[in-house]
């Protein structure tokens, strides 16, 4: 069966143009909580592709601009170092029941940069209206700006960002967003939005409306590793959770509104540090809006 599925994606290759290689990659790998090496045979990415197939694995290894890019199905891209620089100018669109995995090589210097422009989708997500679906960053230099009340990776305006995913393990990862949207999360009038979670890698994550979350209900941000800026976390301070296990956090700002019936902020975090809180390590941040802005870091 895998002759068989090598053999259609050479063939494919063929009929555009692109070139079939066995490509190497990072992973990440959950039981062994790291990136690992791997390789997989690739068809490459070209100019003349029109979108990411599901099954498929692409390799990009040069200069490519796109207007846009859809995912169909779960598609993977891997990123070359010094080769890969792939600009997508109105949207990676990655909409729900759609997943995007997304890999880096050893030095994870290949680039991808996605804006929304004025597609009112978010740079990597949902196009407008759509709700979000799986987006796995594993390394690679990825870019992602949004637009018109877009996410920079998440949900597009008016779209939620759920019941996704968007998952960061590696690489160095740039989101930023305008008016009402988050940087990764949910666009403005989104609604609900689904999981976040960062187990590495150097993620920066920057909006006026926040940084990481939404405003959503339910929703959870979960940071277990990796070095993360963000502007703020929002996330429901009923329904959803924010959880930092590891890694080191600086958020340049809580946000404070908009309230709940209680006239209280939306917002609910619990730091795991060992060397602080309980006996099992949990620290309650709750409340801690009464002190205003500024600089927090939480070092697990």
């Amino acid at each position: 069966m895998k002759k068989l599925m090598v053999l259609a994606g050479a063939i494919l290759a063929l009929a555009t143009g692109a070139r079939a290689e066995t490509i190497h990659y990072y992973a990440w790998n959950e039981d062994l909580s790291m990136l690992v090496p791997q390789e997989h045979d690739c068809i490459q990415l070209t100019k003349d592709t029109k979108e990411l197939s599901d099954g498929k694995w692409y390799y990009a290894d040069s200069d490519l601009v796109f207007d846009s890019l859809t995912v169909k199905g779960t598609a993977h891209l891997i990123l070359c170092d010094y080769l890969a620089k792939v600009t997508v100018n109105q949207g990676l669109h990655v909409n729900s029941g759609n997943s995007l995995n997304i890999y880096g090589q050893l030095l994870g210097n290949g680039s991808l940069t996605a804006n929304s422009g004025f597609s009112k989708g978010a740079g990597i997500g949902g196009e407008r209206g759509f709700n979000c679906g799986n987006i796995t960053i594993h390394g690679g230099t990825v870019t992602a700006a949004g637009r018109h009340n877009a996410a920079g990776i998440g949900g597009g305006r008016n779209g939620q960002f759920a019941p996704g995913r968007i998952s960061i393990h590696g690489g160095t990862v740039t989101a930023s967003a305008r008016n009402g949207a988050t940087g990764i999360g949910s666009g403005a009038n989104g609604g609900t939005f689904g999981d976040i979670r960062i187990t590495g890698g150097r993620v920066t994550a920057t909006a006026k409306a926040g940084g990481l979350g939404g405003d959503g209900t339910n929703g959870t941000v979960t940071i277990t590793g990796g070095t993360v800026v963000t502007s703020a976390v929002r996330v429901n301070r009923d329904k959803g959770f924010f959880v930092i296990d590891g890694g080191s956090v600086n958020m340049l700002q809580w946000w404070s509104s908009p309230k709940n019936s209680d006239n209280k902020p939306l917002r609910r975090v619990m730091v795991h540090c060992p060397a602080f809180g309980d006996e099992d390590g949990d620290l309650d941040l709750d409340g801690l809006w009464e002190y205003g802005d500024g600089d927090i870091f939480a070092v697990g």
